[in-house]
């Protein structure tokens, strides 16, 4: 069996939905929840309008977004093939350096070789009649 103190309560809850729904503040409840209704929507109303512009605008940039990113697709794609090919004359020029470092080393046998033969030459010549 519910208590005096809960009886209270619910008669008390009774009592503020009554005076909401019936009665003579029954007209005026009404309309004050329609002004508010109306107030809600139109504030949504200015909200809606205002994300829309920012959406818009949004939308705007990221067209401007993906455009930049095309162009530097496009730049990254010529660079790319600059490099493919600058690593092809760097091959091409280690080819070549490889093959005078090769050079070289032959150079420097054969001047050694005509060194040795000069020095020989030189020693087989008679002594000069001045000296």
């Amino acid at each position: 069996m519910p208590t005096i103190e809960d009886r209270v309560r619910t008669l008390e809850v009774r009592v503020d939905t009554l005076e909401t729904w019936a009665g003579p503040g029954h007209a005026q409840a009404l309309s004050d929840g329609q002004l508010a209704i109306r107030s809600d929507l139109a504030a949504l109303r200015r909200t809606q309008s205002r994300h829309g512009r920012q959406l818009s605008a949004l939308a705007a940039d990221m067209a401007e977004v993906r455009e930049t990113l095309s162009r530097h697709d496009n730049q990254l794609s010529a660079l790319s093939a600059d490099v493919a090919a600058l690593k092809q004359d760097v091959s091409a020029l280690k080819q070549d350096v490889s093959a005078l470092k090769q050079d070289v080393s032959a150079l420097k046998q054969d001047m050694s070789l005509v060194k040795s033969t000069l020095g020989e030459v030189l020693r087989r010549l008679p002594p000069s009649p001045a000296g």
